[in-house]
């Protein structure tokens, strides 16, 4: 089991930054563990009452029963936030093709509702989705300086 969510969320307490959560775009869907996902919306929660503020870690390990302190988390928020996503995909391709909580499989479904060229679609698109719903961001923002030649090919046309 992954841990990188746990130390992306101690990183988060400790620097006090519920900010990279938007920024790097992770949601509790993109956590391992139900502690994890709990500490998730807890921050959320506490920086919505505070300021936008992180709890303590005396304040999250007492909310979030499971959640393991973690001091000094050196990472940075991209490697963290890539090592958390790289997983999230993994287990969301595993769900497809295995199911989960006793469900019958996606794949399993397509392929027996579909024809072969639908279920290849389905597929394909369903997979898609995954990607695209765990892209790492890898750059934050516009540079004017850098991007001047996009905004200009864009006026252009």
């Amino acid at each position: 089991m992954s841990r990188y969510g746990t130390l992306l969320l101690n990183k988060i307490v400790e620097q006090n930054d519920v900010a990279a959560l938007k920024r790097y775009g992770i949601t509790a869907d993109h956590l391992s563990t139900d502690a994890e996902k709990a500490a998730f919306r807890f921050i959320e929660q506490y920086a919505g009452y505070n300021s936008g503020n992180a709890p303590s870690y005396a304040t999250i390990t007492q909310e979030v029963p499971g959640f393991d302190y973690i001091p000094s988390v050196d990472d940075s928020y991209e490697y963290l936030q890539r090592k958390v996503k790289d997983h999230a995909l993994k287990m969301e391709v595993m769900r497809m093709f295995n199911g989960s909580n006793g469900e019958t499989p996606l794949v399993s479904k397509m392929f027996a509702e579909k024809s072969g060229h639908e279920f290849v679609d389905s597929l394909i698109s369903e997979l898609e989705r995954a990607k695209i719903g765990t892209d790492i961001r890898n750059k934050l923002g516009t540079n004017l300086k850098t991007d001047g030649a996009k905004f200009l090919a864009e006026y252009d046309k």
